[in-house]
């Protein structure tokens, strides 16, 4: 069973616990590393992936033009692996950005158990044998924002900028 990291975000005025919640599975995205720009497009980030794609470009010139392939290979990794570690927080931050609400989020647990725990509403649960499964429910109140000191960011920069 693969165990991750989810965020669980409502669309825009949806109550909590919505049947047509959204989880995102804040993690390593393969196919992100391997081709960074068209993820990126498939994904509807347009501006992203146009700036992947132009960035990629330029590198490849600009290897190709000092005639030191290293350059395009370096750059090529190193923009793969940032889209592949950051692209699905960059999803999450545009629904937050279109009024999606974030109200929970799950580690250590598979994305059957998020779904499960996030509908019956209970955060966190200790499961037997397998550890504690831990979850951050984000009150309605506050529009779903947590202040950055009182939860954990998932990803390289965390979700609300602490590092």
């Amino acid at each position: 069973m693969i165990m991750g990291r989810y965020l669980v975000l409502t669309p825009p005025g949806a109550a909590d616990r919505d049947e047509h919640a959204v989880f995102i599975k804040d993690g390593f995205a393969p196919l992100a590393f391997l081709f960074p720009a068209i993820w990126l497009l498939c994904q509807r980030a347009w501006v992203f992936g146009i700036a992947a794609a132009l960035l990629q470009f330029g590198l490849w010139g600009i290897a190709a033009g000092l005639q030191r392939p290293e350059i395009g290979l370096f750059g090529g990794l190193a923009l793969g692996l940032l889209v592949a570690f950051e692209g699905r927080t960059l999803m999450a931050r545009q629904l937050e950005a279109r009024g999606w609400t974030l109200r929970a989020a799950f580690a250590d647990v598979s994305r059957d158990a998020a779904e499960s725990l996030y509908f019956a509403g209970r955060h966190p649960v200790a499961t037997a044998g397998q550890g504690t499964q831990t979850a951050i429910v984000l009150p309605a109140a506050s529009g779903g924002k947590a202040p950055s000191s009182s939860t954990p960011g998932f990803g390289l920069f965390g979700h609300y900028g602490e590092r």
